[in-house]
């Protein structure tokens, strides 16, 4: 009967200490997830900075205006540059108002 019992009790001691491991490593592994995704969270919410920082640099109004001014110059169109309307039909193509007729599909 003691024999009997000494056996039990290893086996449950046995089974016991393979649950505690079990849940042991369970736990570590649960615990590097959780740093992994803090982590992650970390370097999200730097990124977001980051980015928030450049928005509002871009978008300041000087900054704006000194990239309007760089490359929007603006120059006053030379006289070659204008026509008259009867030069303006034979240089623009001709309309093709036939080949658009009511109830006919362009693509």
């Amino acid at each position: 009967m003691l024999r009997t019992t000494v056996y039990a009790l290893f086996f449950l001691n046995f089974v016991l200490a393979m649950a505690l491991f079990t849940v042991k490593e369970q736990v570590d592994n649960s615990r590097r997830d959780l740093l992994r995704t803090h982590r992650q969270i970390v370097e999200t919410q730097q990124t977001i900075h980051t980015l928030k920082a450049e928005w509002a640099h871009l978008t300041e109004p000087a900054y704006v205006q000194q990239l309007v001014q760089a490359h929007l110059v603006s120059h006053r169109p030379a006289g070659s540059q204008f026509i008259t309307l009867g030069a303006a039909d034979a240089v623009l193509p001709a309309p093709r108002t036939a080949a658009l007729g009511r109830g006919s599909k362009t693509n």
